[in-house]
């Protein structure tokens, strides 16, 4: 006699019936300072979660910043201009989603909907009052996840994110 089952496994953090078994990460919140201050840690790099110092006395739009930014794993930083709060890739992308796919979506859309000419330098919110705002992304080194911009603070004035990435 043989008997077949269909037998549908629930891991945590694994979606869907991708047959990579890819996952998305835990969520990582942070506050990226809007002030760049000597000695003040602004710079974020998505893959390690960490906010990076950048040395004294370099300029941001220079060659210097760029090679730096590139050596040290930086992915962005954050601004708030008077077009409204950005979130400025360092040769990372950015492509705007429906704030609701940041609880739905499935990695493999994320890697899917990268691969398009919708993506930008930037994240960006056109006032304080746009949050949240959903974002997909992909970094220098090729790592992808999902963004929010889900507020701001006051003290020390700067924009709240959340992400995770796509393993």
């Amino acid at each position: 006699m043989v008997i077949l089952c269909n037998i549908k496994l629930f891991f945590p953090n694994y979606i869907g019936d991708n047959v990579n078994h890819e996952r998305v990460g835990p969520g990582i919140e942070r506050v990226l300072p809007f002030k760049w201050k000597t000695g003040t840690p602004y710079c974020l790099d998505f893959e390690s979660g960490n906010l990076v110092t950048p040395p004294d006395r370099l300029a941001v739009m220079s060659i210097g910043w760029n090679m730096w930014c590139a050596q040290s794993g930086v992915d962005a930083i954050a601004e708030e201009p008077k077009s409204g709060p950005v979130l400025w890739g360092k040769r990372c992308g950015f492509a705007k989603v429906e704030t609701a796919r940041w609880d739905t979506i499935k990695p493999a859309r994320v890697v899917k909907e990268l691969i398009g000419n919708n993506v930008a330098g930037q994240a960006e919110v056109p006032n304080r009052r746009s949050v949240p705002a959903t974002f997909l992304f992909k970094t220098r080194d090729g790592s992808r996840g999902v963004l929010q911009i889900s507020g701001f603070s006051d003290n020390p004035p700067g924009m709240k994110i959340r992400y995770k990435l796509v393993d």
